[in-house]
């Protein structure tokens, strides 16, 4: 079950996947994407030749999604991310969340990896936003 955290009040709440987008929906504000990003701070997935870029690559193809690594330094540590993104909408969104989320956590049980990791939808908010004259 993929959950993802409503960071507009104080206290966060835990809200399913497909109320989030339906909630979104019917705001007038459906989602057009979305990204996830996964930080490990285990220092062997760092070199390029760490089988997870390989699961990682194969995964995002098999999805259409976008992905992007790169090495983040912070004090003395490098922190190695992966972010990826897809752009779509509706029931096509969610069963792409849901199934490369699965595939996703099958490759970090596989590797015994427990990276952090971010969710988000990709919205236009050029509607939203008007200019007073």
């Amino acid at each position: 079950m993929m959950r993802c955290g409503d960071t507009m009040t104080d206290e966060n709440k835990t809200i399913e996947l497909r109320d989030a987008v339906n909630d979104m929906t019917d705001a007038g504000n459906p989602p057009q994407g979305f990204f996830m990003r996964f930080t490990f701070g285990e220092v062997e997935v760092a070199p390029e030749t760490h089988p997870l870029k390989k699961d990682m690559e194969k995964w995002s193809n098999a999805f259409g999604i976008q992905l992007h690594r790169r090495i983040v330094f912070f004090k003395e540590n490098a922190l190695t991310q992966y972010e990826c993104t897809w752009e779509g909408e509706g029931s096509a969104l969610i069963e792409t969340v849901e199934n490369f989320n699965e595939a996703i956590q099958g490759v970090l049980k596989l590797h015994t990896l427990r990276p952090t990791f971010t969710f988000g939808f990709k919205a236009d908010l050029t509607d939203a936003v008007t200019e007073e004259e």
